[in-house]
Protein backbone atom coordinates (compact mmCIF):
# COMPACT_ATOMS: atom_id res chain seq x y z
CA UNK A 1 0.00 0.00 0.00
CA UNK A 2 2.99 2.28 0.88
CA UNK A 3 4.29 1.91 -2.44
CA UNK A 4 1.03 2.96 -4.37
CA UNK A 5 0.57 5.20 -2.23
CA UNK A 6 4.39 7.34 -3.83
CA UNK A 7 2.98 6.82 -7.13
CA UNK A 8 0.08 8.61 -6.41
CA UNK A 9 -2.50 6.20 -6.02
CA UNK A 10 -5.45 6.07 -3.10
CA UNK A 11 -4.99 2.82 -1.53
CA UNK A 12 -8.41 1.42 0.01
CA UNK A 13 -7.53 -0.99 2.92
CA UNK A 14 -10.48 -2.81 3.63
CA UNK A 15 -10.81 -4.86 7.30
CA UNK A 16 -13.55 -7.78 7.34
CA UNK A 17 -15.99 -6.75 10.34
CA UNK A 18 -18.50 -9.45 8.78
CA UNK A 19 -15.98 -11.74 6.20
CA UNK A 20 -13.98 -11.57 10.06
CA UNK A 21 -16.84 -13.51 11.58
CA UNK A 22 -16.69 -16.27 8.69
CA UNK A 23 -13.01 -17.10 7.66
CA UNK A 24 -11.49 -17.62 4.67
CA UNK A 25 -11.03 -20.87 3.63
CA UNK A 26 -8.08 -20.01 1.13
CA UNK A 27 -4.44 -21.59 1.76
CA UNK A 28 -5.98 -23.63 4.39
CA UNK A 29 -6.49 -27.63 4.99
CA UNK A 30 -8.91 -27.24 7.70
CA UNK A 31 -11.80 -25.03 8.87
CA UNK A 32 -11.39 -22.07 10.50
CA UNK A 33 -12.23 -21.33 14.28
CA UNK A 34 -14.87 -18.86 14.68
CA UNK A 35 -13.92 -16.20 16.19
CA UNK A 36 -16.54 -14.28 18.59
CA UNK A 37 -17.68 -11.16 18.25
CA UNK A 38 -15.96 -9.17 20.60
CA UNK A 39 -12.38 -11.23 19.81
CA UNK A 40 -12.83 -9.46 16.37
CA UNK A 41 -14.39 -6.09 17.20
CA UNK A 42 -10.84 -6.26 19.19
CA UNK A 43 -8.54 -7.53 15.95
CA UNK A 44 -10.62 -4.74 14.13
CA UNK A 45 -9.32 -2.26 16.30
CA UNK A 46 -6.15 -3.52 16.29
CA UNK A 47 -5.47 -3.45 12.75
CA UNK A 48 -7.19 0.15 11.99
CA UNK A 49 -4.63 1.76 14.96
CA UNK A 50 -1.86 0.09 12.52
CA UNK A 51 -3.30 1.53 9.96
CA UNK A 52 -3.30 5.24 11.40
CA UNK A 53 0.20 4.94 12.66
CA UNK A 54 1.50 3.74 9.25
CA UNK A 55 -0.29 5.78 7.54
CA UNK A 56 -1.47 8.76 8.78
CA UNK A 57 -5.17 9.31 7.47
CA UNK A 58 -3.36 9.00 3.84
CA UNK A 59 -5.44 5.81 3.10
CA UNK A 60 -8.80 4.77 3.83
CA UNK A 61 -10.13 1.93 6.05
CA UNK A 62 -13.45 0.77 5.28
CA UNK A 63 -15.15 -2.19 7.33
CA UNK A 64 -17.30 -4.45 4.88
CA UNK A 65 -19.82 -4.89 8.41
CA UNK A 66 -20.87 -1.51 6.81
CA UNK A 67 -22.70 -2.77 3.70
CA UNK A 68 -23.40 -6.46 5.07
CA UNK A 69 -25.11 -5.49 8.75
CA UNK A 70 -28.54 -4.41 7.10
CA UNK A 71 -28.77 -7.12 4.27
CA UNK A 72 -31.19 -9.89 4.69
CA UNK A 73 -30.37 -13.60 3.77
CA UNK A 74 -32.98 -13.76 0.93
CA UNK A 75 -31.48 -10.58 -0.54
CA UNK A 76 -28.27 -12.62 -0.42
CA UNK A 77 -29.63 -14.99 -2.21
CA UNK A 78 -31.10 -12.97 -4.87
CA UNK A 79 -29.11 -10.43 -5.60
CA UNK A 80 -25.94 -11.74 -5.28
CA UNK A 81 -26.07 -15.57 -5.34
CA UNK A 82 -27.80 -15.82 -8.21
CA UNK A 83 -24.84 -14.28 -10.34
CA UNK A 84 -22.39 -16.77 -9.01
CA UNK A 85 -22.60 -20.33 -10.70
CA UNK A 86 -21.22 -23.40 -8.45
CA UNK A 87 -18.75 -25.16 -10.92
CA UNK A 88 -16.35 -22.33 -11.36
CA UNK A 89 -16.15 -21.60 -7.26
CA UNK A 90 -15.61 -25.82 -6.91
CA UNK A 91 -12.71 -25.68 -9.51
CA UNK A 92 -11.11 -22.79 -7.29
CA UNK A 93 -7.98 -24.61 -5.72
CA UNK A 94 -8.77 -23.28 -2.21
CA UNK A 95 -12.00 -24.92 -2.17
CA UNK A 96 -11.60 -28.10 -4.63
CA UNK A 97 -8.55 -29.25 -2.34
CA UNK A 98 -11.13 -28.98 0.69
CA UNK A 99 -13.96 -31.06 -1.03
CA UNK A 100 -11.54 -33.74 -2.31
CA UNK A 101 -10.44 -34.21 1.14
CA UNK A 102 -13.52 -36.39 2.87
CA UNK A 103 -12.75 -35.76 6.03
CA UNK A 104 -12.36 -32.11 6.38
CA UNK A 105 -14.62 -31.41 3.32
CA UNK A 106 -15.76 -27.41 3.61
CA UNK A 107 -18.90 -25.61 5.32
CA UNK A 108 -20.97 -23.70 3.42
CA UNK A 109 -20.11 -20.85 5.37
CA UNK A 110 -16.33 -21.07 4.25
CA UNK A 111 -18.07 -21.84 0.33
CA UNK A 112 -19.71 -18.69 0.81
CA UNK A 113 -16.88 -16.54 1.41
CA UNK A 114 -15.43 -16.10 -2.00
CA UNK A 115 -19.15 -14.51 -2.82
CA UNK A 116 -18.54 -12.18 0.02
CA UNK A 117 -15.19 -11.21 -1.16
CA UNK A 118 -16.20 -10.39 -4.42
CA UNK A 119 -19.29 -8.32 -3.35
CA UNK A 120 -16.77 -6.73 -1.52
CA UNK A 121 -14.82 -5.59 -4.56
CA UNK A 122 -18.47 -4.48 -6.71
CA UNK A 123 -19.17 -2.30 -3.76
CA UNK A 124 -15.49 -0.36 -3.69
CA UNK A 125 -15.90 -0.35 -7.59
CA UNK A 126 -19.34 1.38 -7.38
CA UNK A 127 -18.78 3.44 -3.91
CA UNK A 128 -15.29 4.46 -3.60
CA UNK A 129 -13.97 3.99 -7.34
CA UNK A 130 -11.66 1.12 -6.38
CA UNK A 131 -10.60 -0.60 -9.95
CA UNK A 132 -7.91 -2.76 -8.89
CA UNK A 133 -7.82 -5.34 -5.66
CA UNK A 134 -3.89 -6.78 -5.24
CA UNK A 135 -3.57 -9.76 -1.94
CA UNK A 136 -1.62 -12.42 -1.54
CA UNK A 137 -1.09 -15.45 -4.03
CA UNK A 138 -3.55 -18.03 -2.43
CA UNK A 139 -6.01 -14.59 -2.90
CA UNK A 140 -6.05 -15.26 -6.97
CA UNK A 141 -9.31 -17.09 -6.92
CA UNK A 142 -11.91 -14.73 -5.10
CA UNK A 143 -9.73 -12.08 -6.92
CA UNK A 144 -10.60 -12.99 -10.51
CA UNK A 145 -14.24 -13.88 -8.67
CA UNK A 146 -14.57 -10.24 -7.99
CA UNK A 147 -13.59 -9.17 -11.26
CA UNK A 148 -16.26 -11.66 -13.28
CA UNK A 149 -18.81 -10.29 -10.77
CA UNK A 150 -18.20 -6.72 -11.58
CA UNK A 151 -18.35 -7.21 -15.52
CA UNK A 152 -21.82 -9.17 -15.16
CA UNK A 153 -23.50 -6.41 -12.81
CA UNK A 154 -21.40 -3.24 -14.38
CA UNK A 155 -20.70 -4.27 -17.75
CA UNK A 156 -17.65 -2.89 -16.73
CA UNK A 157 -13.74 -3.90 -16.31
CA UNK A 158 -11.98 -4.47 -12.97
CA UNK A 159 -8.29 -5.62 -12.45
CA UNK A 160 -6.50 -7.86 -9.97
CA UNK A 161 -3.23 -8.74 -9.02
CA UNK A 162 -1.33 -10.92 -6.20
CA UNK A 163 1.75 -10.92 -4.48
CA UNK A 164 4.00 -13.97 -3.71
CA UNK A 165 3.32 -15.02 0.13
CA UNK A 166 5.95 -14.68 2.54
CA UNK A 167 7.22 -18.21 3.53
CA UNK A 168 10.12 -19.03 5.79
CA UNK A 169 12.91 -20.69 4.79
CA UNK A 170 10.93 -24.55 4.17
CA UNK A 171 8.58 -23.12 2.07
CA UNK A 172 6.12 -22.80 4.78
CA UNK A 173 3.42 -19.41 4.88
CA UNK A 174 4.60 -16.93 7.28
CA UNK A 175 1.08 -16.02 8.95
CA UNK A 176 -0.83 -15.39 12.62
CA UNK A 177 -2.61 -18.68 12.13
CA UNK A 178 -0.44 -21.00 9.39
CA UNK A 179 3.02 -20.59 10.12
CA UNK A 180 5.36 -23.70 11.62
CA UNK A 181 7.75 -20.90 13.73
CA UNK A 182 8.40 -17.68 15.28
CA UNK A 183 5.21 -15.33 14.28
CA UNK A 184 5.72 -11.55 14.02
CA UNK A 185 3.02 -8.97 14.30
CA UNK A 186 3.04 -5.41 13.60
CA UNK A 187 1.30 -4.71 16.94
CA UNK A 188 3.96 -3.71 19.64
CA UNK A 189 1.56 -5.93 22.18
CA UNK A 190 1.91 -8.46 19.72
CA UNK A 191 5.38 -8.41 19.13
CA UNK A 192 7.42 -5.76 20.44
CA UNK A 193 10.06 -3.62 18.95
CA UNK A 194 13.05 -5.46 20.35
CA UNK A 195 11.30 -8.81 18.86
CA UNK A 196 10.75 -7.77 15.78
CA UNK A 197 14.35 -6.12 15.24
CA UNK A 198 15.13 -9.68 16.23
CA UNK A 199 13.04 -11.71 13.88
CA UNK A 200 14.93 -10.09 10.87
CA UNK A 201 18.21 -9.97 12.16
CA UNK A 202 18.24 -13.62 12.57
CA UNK A 203 16.93 -14.65 9.22
CA UNK A 204 19.36 -16.74 7.14
CA UNK A 205 21.42 -15.66 4.24
CA UNK A 206 19.38 -17.55 1.92
CA UNK A 207 16.34 -15.24 2.72
CA UNK A 208 17.84 -11.59 2.51
CA UNK A 209 17.89 -10.83 -1.17
CA UNK A 210 14.05 -12.05 -1.24
CA UNK A 211 13.50 -9.88 1.55
CA UNK A 212 15.10 -6.94 0.26
CA UNK A 213 13.56 -6.86 -2.40
CA UNK A 214 10.02 -7.53 -1.12
CA UNK A 215 10.50 -5.19 2.10
CA UNK A 216 13.30 -2.49 1.78
CA UNK A 217 12.12 0.69 0.42
CA UNK A 218 15.91 1.59 -0.72
CA UNK A 219 16.52 1.58 -4.34
CA UNK A 220 17.86 -1.86 -6.06
CA UNK A 221 21.36 -0.71 -7.39
CA UNK A 222 21.89 0.65 -2.83
CA UNK A 223 20.28 -2.58 -2.23
CA UNK A 224 22.78 -4.89 -4.51
CA UNK A 225 25.38 -2.90 -2.64
CA UNK A 226 24.69 -3.85 0.78
CA UNK A 227 24.28 -7.62 -0.43
CA UNK A 228 27.29 -7.46 -1.91
CA UNK A 229 28.89 -6.14 1.00
CA UNK A 230 27.32 -8.96 3.32
CA UNK A 231 28.69 -11.63 0.96
CA UNK A 232 32.23 -10.64 1.73
CA UNK A 233 31.95 -11.67 5.57
CA UNK A 234 28.52 -12.52 6.19
CA UNK A 235 29.38 -13.87 9.82
CA UNK A 236 29.09 -9.80 10.38
CA UNK A 237 25.34 -10.09 9.13
CA UNK A 238 25.59 -6.64 8.05
CA UNK A 239 22.99 -7.35 5.60
CA UNK A 240 20.51 -8.51 8.50
CA UNK A 241 21.16 -5.49 10.44
CA UNK A 242 20.45 -3.28 7.77
CA UNK A 243 17.21 -4.83 6.81
CA UNK A 244 16.10 -4.95 10.76
CA UNK A 245 16.97 -1.50 11.31
CA UNK A 246 14.84 -0.04 7.97
CA UNK A 247 12.01 -2.17 8.66
CA UNK A 248 12.04 -1.32 12.79
CA UNK A 249 12.26 1.96 12.04
CA UNK A 250 9.36 2.17 9.68
CA UNK A 251 7.01 0.02 11.50
CA UNK A 252 8.03 1.42 14.99
CA UNK A 253 10.17 4.50 14.96
CA UNK A 254 13.51 5.93 15.05
CA UNK A 255 13.60 5.95 18.49
CA UNK A 256 12.41 2.28 19.51
CA UNK A 257 14.80 1.08 16.97
CA UNK A 258 17.38 2.53 18.97
CA UNK A 259 16.02 0.84 21.84
CA UNK A 260 16.52 -2.22 20.13
CA UNK A 261 19.77 -1.88 18.53
CA UNK A 262 21.25 -1.22 22.10
CA UNK A 263 19.18 -4.11 23.62
CA UNK A 264 21.09 -6.13 20.97
CA UNK A 265 24.63 -5.35 22.11
CA UNK A 266 23.97 -5.52 25.41
CA UNK A 267 22.39 -8.91 25.81
CA UNK A 268 24.43 -10.81 23.08
CA UNK A 269 27.91 -8.84 22.28
CA UNK A 270 30.38 -10.55 24.66
CA UNK A 271 32.72 -7.42 24.13
CA UNK A 272 29.89 -4.80 24.88
CA UNK A 273 30.50 -2.68 28.22
CA UNK A 274 27.47 -2.46 29.56
CA UNK A 275 28.68 0.17 32.43
CA UNK A 276 29.80 2.77 29.50
CA UNK A 277 25.80 2.51 28.97
CA UNK A 278 24.48 5.39 31.53
CA UNK A 279 22.17 4.56 33.98
CA UNK A 280 19.30 6.25 33.31
CA UNK A 281 19.59 4.61 29.19
CA UNK A 282 19.78 1.61 30.47
CA UNK A 283 16.61 1.73 33.15
CA UNK A 284 14.72 3.70 29.86
CA UNK A 285 15.78 0.70 27.42
CA UNK A 286 15.12 -1.98 29.92
CA UNK A 287 11.83 -0.65 31.45
CA UNK A 288 8.75 -2.06 30.30
CA UNK A 289 10.70 -5.26 28.86
CA UNK A 290 8.69 -8.91 29.48
CA UNK A 291 11.70 -10.26 30.91
CA UNK A 292 11.82 -7.59 33.53
CA UNK A 293 12.16 -8.96 37.13
CA UNK A 294 12.25 -6.47 40.56
CA UNK A 295 13.31 -7.54 43.28
CA UNK A 296 14.10 -6.65 46.75
CA UNK A 297 17.25 -6.85 48.23
CA UNK A 298 16.87 -9.55 50.85
CA UNK A 299 15.63 -11.86 47.58
CA UNK A 300 18.86 -11.78 45.45
CA UNK A 301 21.86 -11.11 47.65
CA UNK A 302 23.65 -13.76 49.53
CA UNK A 303 21.25 -16.56 47.01
CA UNK A 304 23.51 -18.72 45.00
CA UNK A 305 23.35 -17.67 40.89
CA UNK A 306 21.39 -21.01 40.63
CA UNK A 307 18.49 -19.82 42.62
CA UNK A 308 19.47 -16.39 40.66
CA UNK A 309 18.13 -18.26 37.68
CA UNK A 310 15.64 -20.33 39.13
CA UNK A 311 13.82 -17.22 40.45
CA UNK A 312 13.67 -16.00 36.84
CA UNK A 313 10.45 -16.89 34.00
CA UNK A 314 12.88 -18.66 32.05
CA UNK A 315 11.18 -22.18 33.52
CA UNK A 316 14.54 -23.87 34.93
CA UNK A 317 15.10 -25.74 38.05
CA UNK A 318 18.00 -24.72 40.72
CA UNK A 319 18.97 -28.20 39.89
CA UNK A 320 18.76 -27.58 35.83
CA UNK A 321 20.46 -23.96 36.66
CA UNK A 322 23.28 -25.59 38.08
CA UNK A 323 23.86 -28.08 35.72
CA UNK A 324 23.65 -25.16 33.11
CA UNK A 325 26.51 -23.02 35.17
CA UNK A 326 28.97 -26.21 35.88
CA UNK A 327 28.72 -28.30 32.84
CA UNK A 328 27.26 -26.00 29.85
CA UNK A 329 28.70 -22.89 30.81
CA UNK A 330 25.73 -21.65 29.47
CA UNK A 331 24.93 -19.19 31.88
CA UNK A 332 26.18 -15.30 32.08
CA UNK A 333 26.04 -12.01 34.12
CA UNK A 334 26.32 -8.90 32.39
CA UNK A 335 28.10 -10.33 29.21
CA UNK A 336 30.41 -12.49 31.72
CA UNK A 337 30.23 -15.97 31.58
CA UNK A 338 29.75 -18.47 35.02
CA UNK A 339 32.22 -21.01 35.34
CA UNK A 340 31.13 -22.05 39.23
CA UNK A 341 27.86 -21.44 40.85
CA UNK A 342 28.73 -19.43 43.77
CA UNK A 343 26.42 -16.40 45.69
CA UNK A 344 25.31 -13.40 44.34
CA UNK A 345 27.01 -10.03 45.35
CA UNK A 346 26.25 -6.32 45.05
CA UNK A 347 29.55 -6.47 42.87
CA UNK A 348 27.53 -8.35 40.15
CA UNK A 349 25.18 -5.44 39.68
CA UNK A 350 25.47 -2.82 36.63
CA UNK A 351 25.40 0.98 38.35
CA UNK A 352 24.15 -0.84 41.57
CA UNK A 353 20.66 -2.12 40.84
CA UNK A 354 20.56 -4.44 37.82
CA UNK A 355 21.70 -7.75 36.27
CA UNK A 356 21.65 -9.20 32.89
CA UNK A 357 21.41 -12.33 33.07
CA UNK A 358 21.59 -14.69 29.63
CA UNK A 359 20.87 -18.42 30.15
CA UNK A 360 21.97 -19.99 26.66
CA UNK A 361 22.62 -18.30 23.29
CA UNK A 362 19.51 -16.26 23.47
CA UNK A 363 17.09 -16.36 26.57
CA UNK A 364 17.92 -12.47 28.40
CA UNK A 365 16.39 -11.49 32.04
CA UNK A 366 16.87 -8.31 33.19
CA UNK A 367 16.62 -7.85 36.99
CA UNK A 368 16.22 -4.56 38.81
CA UNK A 369 16.84 -4.44 42.65
CA UNK A 370 14.19 -2.08 44.18
CA UNK A 371 13.94 -1.32 47.90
Amino acid sequence: MNRFLNYGWKPIALVGGATGLIGDPSGRKTERSLLSEETLQCNLNGITKIFDNLFHGQIEVVNNYDWYKNMTALEFLRDIGKLFRVNPMLAKEAIRSRVENEQQGVSFTEFSYQILQSHDFYHLFVHNNCTIQFGGSDQWGNITAGIDYIRKKTNSQAYGFTLPLLTDSEGNKIGKSTSTGATIWLSPQKTTAYDFYQYWLNRPDSDLQKLFYSFSFKEKPLIDEILHEHAKNPDQRSGQTELAAELTRYIHGEKALTKAALLTKIFFNENFEILKVPEEQLLETFEGLPRLTQKNPSQIFGKSISELVAGTNAGKSKTAARKLIERDGGIYLNNIQIKADRPFTPNDMVHQNLVVLRIGKKDYHVIKVVQ
